[in-house]
């Protein structure tokens, strides 16, 4: 029995005919049933409140705490009555955030000198450095608070050092 080729062939193009009416017709179908779905008039939603997970709640830059304060020279000795040191107080914002404006200020105890604040800015990696010259009166101990705050930063960053002298 022989099968004429040409006979398959317009079979073939018939069948591929009746899918593509089918597909359009389930597809008017559908989408018919989904508009007769949606509203006939849109109504502005009414929120009353919105709740926050946790980590949408806390998010936004903040400061770490606490910071660190490191001796890093004698300026200037002096006769122990004016003495000048620097110190480097260093910290980091989280999460990291580069161009924050910092400011520090660097308070020594007891009266044995003026407060000093210095402003700086992190770096693209979030982190901040800067140095600070204390003069004060010489103590057998000299203990320097820092806090450091910044600019669109949640919090601060408080830090201390005691520097003891030397016994005669």
């Amino acid at each position: 029995m022989t099968v004429d080729s040409e006979k398959l062939n317009d079979a073939a193009a018939e069948n591929a005919g009746r899918r593509k009416i089918i597909k359009n017709i389930v597809g008017g179908v559908t989408t018919l049933a989904a508009y007769n779905l949606l509203p006939a008039k849109w109504g502005v939603p009414l929120v009353e409140s919105v709740i926050l997970p946790a980590h949408a709640a806390t998010s936004g830059t903040s400061m770490h705490d606490p910071c660190s304060i490191t001796w890093t020279e004698f300026i200037d000795i002096g006769d122990l009555a004016n003495a000048s040191m620097r110190f480097q107080v260093t910290g980091y914002v989280s999460p990291p955030t580069g161009g924050v404006s910092i400011h520090i200020v660097v308070t020594p105890e007891n009266s044995a000198g003026p407060s000093v604040a210095v402003d700086t800015t992190t770096q693209s990696d979030g982190t901040y450095s800067a140095y600070v010259d204390l003069t004060f009166s010489w103590l057998t101990q000299l203990h320097i608070n820092a806090v450091t705050t910044g600019t669109n930063v949640s919090g601060s960053a408080n830090c201390s050092y005691l520097l003891a002298a030397a016994p005669d």
